[in-house]
């Protein structure tokens, strides 16, 4: 039942177009992002982080301590993430910064 609440969210995603075609390779969510054979943008990781967690971006940004508009000006492009916040991110969601910030190409 989780499972199938996580494809009609990825589908949901998918078609209002908030999802990359990179972000689909993670076969909707269930293998982690780490093990991506492909370079993936913070933003990519960070929208499938919430997707696999079953999270709105407003949930991170009240973890973080930001507003929902912050949080997505930043996943945007529009702002420059500083450390500060890239340590926010990486602390609500429990994993080593360096799976969201320094991805390397994987072979």
């Amino acid at each position: 039942m989780e499972n199938n609440k996580k494809e009609n969210q990825a589908d949901l995603m998918r078609n209002k177009g908030e999802i990359s075609n990179t972000s689909e390779q993670l076969k909707k969510f269930d293998m982690p992002v780490k093990n991506s054979k492909k370079k993936l943008s913070p933003e990519q990781v960070i929208r499938a982080l919430l997707l696999e967690r079953n999270w709105k971006q407003s949930e991170l940004a009240e973890k973080i301590g930001l507003t929902r508009q912050a949080l997505n000006n930043y996943l945007r492009g529009f702002w420059i993430f500083p450390t500060s916040i890239k340590i926010k991110i990486s602390q609500a969601f429990g994993i080593d910064s360096s799976v969201i910030w320094d991805l390397e190409e994987r072979k």
